[in-house]
């Protein structure tokens, strides 16, 4: 996701290795929501816990998972390496 001067611009993704991934063939994103008003830019989205698509993974609660988080330190968009990555894990509450 990006916050342009047009406003939010957002992409449904899947990891194909430990800190890559690629354009999904399937927006499954449910709604979405962002703004950098203020510092820093906050994004917030919704996605089904099993979309039937072949290239997402079903999200079951009381499972941890891995979650990629990138941006670019002054950049908005899409086209420009990321400056700073990491993966943090989210476990879905049962």
């Amino acid at each position: 996701a990006a916050v342009t001067e047009t406003g939010l611009v957002i992409e449904d993704h899947f990891g194909t290795g430990p800190v890559s991934h690629r354009r999904d063939a399937h927006e499954d994103i449910l709604w979405a929501g962002g703004n950098d008003a203020c510092c820093p830019t906050i994004v917030e989205f919704v996605i089904p816990l099993d979309s039937g698509d072949p290239e997402d993974r079903p999200l079951l609660p009381g499972r941890t998972y891995t979650v990629l988080v990138a941006y670019h330190r002054s950049a908005k968009g899409f086209t420009v390496i990321h400056t700073g990555r990491g993966s943090v894990q989210m476990t879905l509450e049962e």
